[in-house]
């Protein structure tokens, strides 16, 4: 008996305690490290996209990497929203949330120039501007509604 297995012995009741009560705060410590995750597999999947690009291209498994990556990098942002938005979450939280935000923002970048999105982009930047702006605003209603729901419940 040496100092792990005891050690594993008292931890699982304190552990199940603690991710059970980090899983009912909403922007909880795992919000910023799932958001950290989404990025780095949304950039890992863009390198394995490149990976693609050799003697056995495959265009269908290159767009599908690209369109996986695509969703793991909304997912780390809505992740990483959360995260700003909470008044429970921790220092360590949010840099994961902004790392994971950091790789997305990598991500969407290379998923666009990979693609040839951005000249899509680049045509129409008035209506994604006008549609971001519309997006902006949802947004922050959406946030000060649950503020004042949190602040009527408490």
């Amino acid at each position: 008996m040496g100092p792990i297995s005891g050690w594993l012995r008292r931890c699982p009741r304190n552990l199940r305690l603690r991710l059970k009560r980090d899983r009912e705060v909403p922007g909880g410590p795992t919000d910023g490290w799932r958001s950290l995750e989404a990025g780095l597999v949304a950039v890992g999947l863009v390198g394995a996209t490149m990976a693609t690009f050799g003697p056995l291209f495959l265009i269908e498994v290159a767009y599908g990497f690209l369109t996986v990556s695509l969703i793991a990098a909304v997912l780390s942002f809505s992740w990483a929203d959360r995260v700003a938005h909470s008044a429970a979450a921790q220092r360590n939280t949010h840099r994961d949330a902004r790392r994971g935000r950091i790789l997305s923002g990598l991500a969407l970048l290379l998923i666009l120039y990979y693609t040839g999105a951005w000249f899509l982009l680049i045509e129409f930047l008035p209506v994604v501007l006008f549609v971001g702006l519309i997006a902006w605003s949802l947004h922050q209603r959406r946030v000060a509604h649950s503020g004042a729901v949190s602040e009527r419940a408490t």
